[in-house]
């Protein structure tokens, strides 16, 4: 046998020459992402779904016993999060459907939120049991399906920075809390027109096609545009998905979080005695308002690690037998989709507000008739903490400068 690398082989293949006296043949060993008796074929499975990958992970598992393990695992983490995510999404529209929060402009957003988040877990279970079980794809599977899945994601990223957005301008420009509500709904409005018109490429990109390795099974794959596309392939590029429904959504939650945090300090604090009081103080306030960081702080732990994954990967061949990289690029996917499966735990529950008013729903004045004295006694030493904690704020041997913000509404945990 002799190596060369011979000009017969094409994209850096090695060329193998085989002389016995029998037979002459000669073949090319391909680089990965290359096929072909020549490695004249391109494949790149970072163009595939998300739940193409997922497929492609149990497909190319090495015996029966680890596909069926994988297909239980994706199935089983899949369909708890689809539970989860029904449940807090439903605990959340009761709560926000209570008229005082209602007739607020981010109680608005907060709906708004809700209601794509269930669209988008839903499509997404869809998604998966087609993946996992049927393996068939239609043209609603591909490329419609991703399409919209794409589209209803994008609206909860960007709902969720509005509702960062006017805490910010509520709590630090003195905006009303229950300024008329027209302003939500034509924001709105022009968001879902606008977020559909820039993923009007999307039907486009999605098309099915056959997997590179695997005979008689289809992919639902992400394709660049051909240069004779060009018209598409600018627009696609001025509107790509991750620069401007991640990275823009992410940066008004970071401008948020910078304006609210000095507000959330209140009071520039200056100690005479210990540096610790200082700190005490400051943790204090930071978990009295914890409802204003946790939502864009978690927001952003959750979507810019796809957002640093994605530009990475873009720039790479991601091959079958790659599976550490193919299972960490899945894993980040599910970490982005966490903020639509808990938004109870990160709107309603930091909230003291939001909580009382979900405590005085019927379904939770059912789930928590057996527990009413233990929620008692709880709200008694909440109380007697929040007594403590503002006696120490009080205590003399502070001083004060002018608050960075001033805010109309007396109680800010309302936003």
């Amino acid at each position: 046998m002799n190596l060369s690398n011979s000009s017969q082989c094409l994209n850096g293949g090695q060329y193998f020459r085989y002389n016995n006296e029998t037979s002459k043949w000669w073949s090319c060993k391909c680089l990965p992402c290359f096929k072909g008796s020549l490695c004249e074929i391109q494949y790149n499975y970072i163009q595939f779904s998300w739940t193409s990958l997922i497929s492609v992970d149990i497909q190319y598992s090495k015996t029966n016993n680890e596909k069926i393990i994988l297909k239980s695992i994706y199935f089983i983490i899949t369909t708890l999060i689809f539970l989860i995510s029904i449940i807090q999404n439903v605990f959340c529209l009761i709560t926000y459907f209570r008229k005082q929060i209602r007739i607020t402009t981010c109680g608005i957003y907060l709906i708004n939120y809700s209601l794509y988040s269930l669209l988008s877990i839903t499509l997404r279970e869809i998604t998966i049991i087609n993946t996992i079980i049927i393996d068939k794809y239609n043209f609603f599977i591909c490329p419609i399906l991703p399409a919209l899945s794409s589209i209803i994601i994008s609206l909860s990223l960007w709902t969720s920075s509005f509702i960062a957005a006017e805490r910010m301008l509520i709590e630090c420009f003195g905006y009303s809390l229950y300024r008329t509500r027209k302003y939500s709904f034509i924001f709105s409005i022009i968001l879902l027109n606008l977020i559909f018109l820039t993923h009007i490429t999307e039907f486009k990109r999605r098309k099915l096609k056959p997997d590179p390795i695997l005979p008689n099974i289809y992919r639902c794959t992400s394709d660049d545009f051909e240069w004779s596309e060009k018209p598409w392939k600018i627009i696609d590029r001025i509107l790509t998905r991750e620069y401007l429904h991640i990275g823009v959504p992410c940066l008004l939650h970071l401008i948020s979080t910078i304006f609210i945090l000095p507000h959330i300090v209140k009071h520039k604090i200056y100690i005479n005695e210990t540096e610790n009081q200082f700190w005490q103080i400051l943790l204090i306030q930071l978990k009295r308002h914890k409802d204003f960081l946790i939502p864009p702080i978690l927001v952003m732990l959750c979507t810019l690690p796809r957002l640093l994954v994605e530009l990475i990967t873009s720039q790479y061949c991601l091959d079958f037998n790659m599976k550490f990289i193919l299972r960490i690029y899945i894993l980040f996917r599910y970490i982005y989709y966490l903020p639509q499966t808990i938004p109870f735990f990160i709107y309603v529950y930091p909230s003291s507000v939001y909580t009382n008013q979900f405590r005085q729903t019927k379904i939770a004045l059912y789930l928590f008739k057996k527990n009413k004295t233990f929620l008692s006694q709880t709200d008694v030493m909440r109380k007697e903490k929040r007594i403590v904690d503002l006696k120490l704020l009080d205590s003399p041997q502070i001083s004060y400068e002018q608050p960075v913000c001033t805010a109309k509404s007396t109680d800010p945990t309302w936003v």
